[in-house]
C-alpha cells in the first residue's frame, strides 16, 4: 500500500489530478499518519515529507534494527 502511494506522488500531478480515488485515498491515509503521529506525540509532518518517505512512520513505530534488511 506504501508503495503505490510512493508512485503514485512520483508520476505527474496531471495523472494524480485526474486519478480522484487515489487522491481521496492518500488524502485518508495522510489523516490516519497524522492522527498516529499526534498519538503519540509526533509532530504531524507535511504531505511532501510522506511523499519523500512514506514509510518514515513504519520504520519509527518498529524500529529501525528491527526491520528486515533486503
Amino acid at each position: 500500500r506504501e508503495q503505490h502511494y510512493a508512485d503514485a506522488l512520483s508520476t505527474s500531478s496531471y495523472e494524480i489530478v485526474n486519478d480522484t480515488s487515489v487522491a481521496t485515498e492518500m488524502e485518508a491515509a495522510l489523516k490516519e499518519y497524522d492522527q498516529v503521529g499526534a498519538d503519540l506525540g509526533i509532530i504531524p509532518r507535511s504531505c511532501k515529507f510522506f511523499a519523500d518517505d512514506p514509510s518514515w512512520l513504519t520504520r519509527w513505530l518498529t524500529g529501525e534494527e528491527k526491520l528486515q534488511r533486503i
